[in-house]
């Protein structure tokens, strides 16, 4: 788990690779904090761990990214969609969603 806020999960772009904060998310996307320069259109995967160490691996896109942080923010955000893969990889993100929200991580 992630501070107060927000998750933390892995991102790789291209040959980059680090830690994000997960701001939302939904079985269709994310709102990512500290991927850093990342343009619409690319493609990045996202690893998401859930309390127990279960690990998640998503493909997503980006869709928007602020130039900037927001007023009163750290970073700037960017925001991706999950690209399909299969229904049950869609349920075990909503089943990692869900057990979030039972920890009161919205």
């Amino acid at each position: 788990m992630g501070p107060a806020g927000g998750v933390c999960a892995e991102f790789s772009l291209g040959r980059r690779s680090r830690q994000v904060r997960v701001r939302e998310i939904s079985a269709a996307g994310a709102l990512l904090e500290g991927i850093g320069p990342a343009r619409p259109g690319e493609l990045l995967e996202l690893r998401l761990e859930d309390a127990a160490g279960e690990a998640l691996l998503l493909e997503a896109q980006v869709v928007w990214e602020s130039s900037s942080p927001a007023p009163g923010e750290a970073m700037a955000r960017s925001a991706v969609r999950f690209l399909p893969r299969s229904g049950e990889c869609r349920a075990a993100l909503e089943r990692w969603a869900g057990s979030l929200r039972l920890q009161g991580v919205e």
